[in-house]
């Protein structure tokens, strides 16, 4: 039995590093449409100093709290509930990429989660500047995975990505594909590991980041990963009471 007072998909405990999918997150995205709009942009998109030091002082207020307590709980559900405009903001950068917005806010909703876990507010950085690199990290992360076809090793996709790098360089050298033989020295491992790496590659499908949106004029998926965004200072987050 969940304590009382967490949403149903918030009682579960928070996922470990490197956990993937949206069955990892404990806070179901649908509630953002039943929990109001958190974070309202003020007039001229500044950030209302009230709301900032209100924040704070729920951090400071969630780690003062025992663990596993149902104050504790509350209190992170609270928290996460005023900063999903932040996700919301974030995903929204990310659409029209061939993944549904829906599957990118729940991805941005455990980068999310995780920050909510981490953050000191003693450091006296503002939560939102804390979080982005999380958040678009888990959006990124969930970019690369979904080009897999079939679930294929990390190493593997890392070998894949390596290959690719050396046979580029090998070839624009020699004016040539490379061999088995050249690719082998050039990453330092064996022949074997070349040819298991080859073969994974068959496992990939396609999500082209240069493919560009809507239209010809759209910035390709590539121009968007990880870049900074100028607007983010101007996300707001007010608390939902």
């Amino acid at each position: 039995m969940r304590p009382a007072g967490i949403p149903e998909q918030q009682a579960r405990p928070h996922p470990v590093d490197g956990a993937d999918g949206p069955e990892s997150i404990d806070v179901a995205v649908e509630q953002q449409s039943q929990a109001g709009r958190a974070g309202q942009m003020s007039e001229h998109g500044h950030h209302d100093p009230h709301d900032r030091s209100g924040a704070r002082a729920l951090f400071f207020e969630l780690r003062e709290l025992p663990d596993g307590s149902a104050e504790k709980a509350e209190l992170r559900n609270r928290l996460v509930r005023m900063h999903l405009p932040l996700v919301e903001h974030l995903a929204r950068r990310f659409r029209n990429r061939g993944e549904p917005l829906d599957d990118l806010t729940q991805v941005a909703t455990i980068g999310l989660i995780k920050s909510v876990d981490r953050f000191d507010p003693d450091r006296g950085v503002e939560f939102s500047t804390y979080a982005t690199p999380t958040v678009v990290g888990e959006i990124k992360r969930h970019f690369r995975d979904k080009g897999w076809a079939v679930r294929v090793p990390r190493r593997l996709q890392e070998l894949r990505l390596s290959l690719t790098t050396a046979t580029a360089e090998l070839s624009q050298q020699h004016g040539r594909s490379p061999t088995v033989h050249e690719l082998a020295e050039r990453l330092g491992i064996s022949e074997e590991e070349v040819l298991e790496g080859l073969e994974s590659a068959n496992a990939y499908s396609t999500l082209s980041l240069d493919v560009p949106d809507t239209d010809d004029e759209s910035p390709a998926v590539a121009d968007t990963l990880g870049s900074e965004d100028e607007a983010l200072e101007g996300v707001e987050y007010r608390e939902s009471l």
